[in-house]
């Protein structure tokens, strides 16, 4: 995770893919894949040879590379309020509430975090709930995050909605 950001009711705070954590990964698939460039006997290899697989770790190696260089926003929490891929999904008027959870999945190793928002669309009579999945390369925990959205709904002075649920 990345260094705790400062929370400034003008400004915004902004959730984007770990660079360091995707050059890790990057470099470990490139390792894989060298050590096996360097080790198959290639008067032997067929496509059958299960080294493929070991090779294929380029791919991986390349797509965490443009990752990291991409450094994607995902998150941005604002005075004007939610916003995910920069669609804006909420502001603070018809914001309800907001909690994450870890989603029970089968056969998955890895955690599996959600960001659960409920909120009111305008003009709609039934509140609405988006799921937001947290990914394990993303710079800011979920406790920053969730801090972050009751610290700059408290400045908007608003209320939280009552769903009627």
């Amino acid at each position: 995770m990345g260094r705790k950001q400062e929370l400034d009711p003008n400004g915004s705070f902004t959730v984007h893919e770990s660079r360091g954590v995707n050059i890790v990964f990057g470099l470990i698939f490139l390792v894989i894949f060298f050590s096996t460039l360097f080790t198959i006997d290639f008067k032997n290899f067929s496509l059958s040879s299960p080294h493929i697989a070991f090779l294929l770790t380029l791919f991986p190696a390349v797509f965490f590379f443009v990752k990291a260089r991409r450094h994607k926003l995902i998150i941005e929490i604002n005075a004007g309020g939610f916003y995910y891929l920069g669609r804006l999904i909420t502001d603070w008027k018809h914001f309800i509430s907001v909690k994450y959870v870890e989603e029970e999945k089968a056969f998955r190793i890895s955690d599996n975090f959600v960001l659960m928002m409920e909120y009111f669309k305008p003009n709609a009579p039934n509140s609405f709930i988006i799921k937001i999945k947290l990914g394990n390369t993303q710079n800011k925990s979920e406790e920053e995050i969730i801090e972050a959205i009751q610290f700059f709904h408290q400045q908007s002075g608003y209320e939280p909605m009552l769903s009627e649920e």
